[in-house]
């Protein structure tokens, strides 16, 4: 699905395309475009399998011109192959090392690749993961850039990872010159909604082991952890089923991820419960309709700094988007130091919650967002479990919330958490809509825009 869907965005910005269905042992990528290409049987076409078996040169006679909406350049599929009868022997007796000594297919290859590269402006090349027999001329020989899909299981990930080791040492044995391998690994069907803690553990091992691969390409100035964040393929249930478009089906702007920072002491664990459990209403209803995924994220682990670091750093190890809220949720409690530099004071932040704030506030100052939601719980505390010398800075932190005072902001006060619920969900269903709108206005469709107006209004 995810090369389909490239294609299609590449075609609609005016680039010239090719599809190449490399894999062989399970075909069918044609099947993505079912609706845009000729009327006669697809599968009965000349494709990869016959050009390399008989190596035919004459591939152009081969491809099938995809017919797409608003395409501003042609887009073209070159099948796995006929679907005869005798599809999977040639498949199964096509021999890859004597194709190579015995045929000069090396030579073949790379003619094939040099037309290719001259005819278009990318080439889109499906195969399975493998790194001998045929489909490591995909990953060794053929690409400039080598795409990892793989989702969050040891075996996935891992072999992924190996794929990219043993195709760069491969190449290195090629007589053809080649830069080197630019490997990109891509989280595909990543669920955070649902398991949001194991989804924090897998974008870290993610982020550990991937640092060599990375290395080769990635500044240093983007964190691996942005890097996933900003690459991943989130999972979506309704586009699980079939063979779907979603960039055709409802945009290219269908989707869009709204990260919601949360920090929030331990005497409010209730009210952090509350922010996830009204997400995920808001995700099966309100967001989906908007095209949004809403995704809940811890801002310390995600965007503090370091001890001492300046403070632009947080732009750095999250980029935050457009639509990104901050929500900082305040009882009787700060939190416990951490250890971070104020960089308005100098000095050091006394609780973990101040700084979230802190940086979330200057974030906003600099860039205009985050969006800042606080609320402050003013129901009573029990005395036996009363921290005074903290009760005393959430006050004063509050008294700073003065159009005068350090950290002139609004906040909302709430008594219970059921309280607390129904303010957050009216919050954020106003931010998202306004958000929602300002995205629509931006991508030139005014009439989803006015569709959604209606629907703002419909939900007062």
């Amino acid at each position: 699905m995810a090369l389909a869907n490239v294609a299609v965005l590449q075609s609609q910005w005016g680039y010239k395309v090719l599809i190449v269905d490399w894999d062989l042992e399970a075909p069918g990528i044609e099947n993505y475009f079912q609706d845009y290409l000729p009327p006669e049987n697809v599968s009965s076409q000349k494709g990869i399998i016959d050009i390399l078996e008989k190596k035919l040169s004459n591939w152009q006679d081969f491809r099938l011109i995809i017919k797409l909406p608003q395409s501003r350049a042609r887009l073209h599929l070159l099948t796995a192959g006929d679907r005869g009868a005798d599809y999977l022997s040639k498949v199964r007796n096509f021999d890859t090392p004597s194709f190579y000594t015995k045929s000069e297919g090396g030579i073949f290859i790379e003619t094939l690749r040099d037309e290719w590269k001259k005819t278009y402006d990318y080439i889109l090349v499906d195969s399975r993961t493998g790194i001998t027999d045929i489909g490591g001329i995909c990953t060794i020989q053929l690409p400039d850039i080598l795409v990892l899909l793989f989702t969050a299981t040891k075996q996935s990930f891992y072999g992924a990872i190996s794929v990219a080791e043993k195709a760069n040492l491969a190449r290195q044995k090629l007589p053809y010159d080649r830069l080197n391998l630019i490997a990109v690994p891509i989280p595909s069907r990543f669920d955070s909604q649902t398991e949001f803690k194991l989804s924090q553990e897998w974008l870290g091992r993610f982020s550990r082991d991937l640092s060599k691969i990375y290395s080769n390409w990635l500044p240093k100035s983007v964190s691996k952890l942005a890097m996933l964040q900003i690459t991943q393929i989130p999972y979506v249930s309704y586009f699980s089923y079939g063979e779907k478009l979603p960039v055709l089906e409802q945009g290219k702007y269908m989707y869009s991820k709204v990260r919601i920072f949360v920090a929030s002491p331990g005497d409010v664990v209730e009210e952090r419960n509350r922010v996830k459990l009204v997400v995920e209403e808001l995700n099966r209803s309100v967001a989906h309709r908007l095209r949004l995924i809403l995704e809940i994220l811890d801002w310390r682990t995600h965007v503090a700094p370091l001890m001492g670091r300046p403070d632009e750093v947080i732009f750095e190890q999250a980029p935050i988007g457009n639509g990104d809220i901050f929500i900082g949720i305040l009882w009787a409690r700060f939190g416990t130091p951490s250890g971070t530099i104020d960089p308005l004071t100098g000095s050091s932040f006394l609780f973990g919650t101040e700084e979230e704030f802190v940086f979330a506030q200057q974030a906003w100052q600099k860039i205009g967002r985050p969006q800042i939601l606080l609320y402050r719980c003013v129901r009573p505390v029990n005395p036996d479990e009363l921290d005074f010398s903290q009760l005393h800075r959430v006050q004063n932190f509050f008294d700073e919330m003065s159009p005068g005072g350090k950290y002139p902001s609004l906040y909302q006060t709430y008594e219970t958490a059921e309280d607390f619920e129904h303010r957050v969900r009216e919050h954020l269903i106003k931010v998202i809509f306004d958000y929602s709108k300002e995205r629509l206005s931006r991508n030139f469709q005014p009439d989803l825009a006015k569709e959604l107006d209606k629907l703002t209004a419909a939900s007062h």
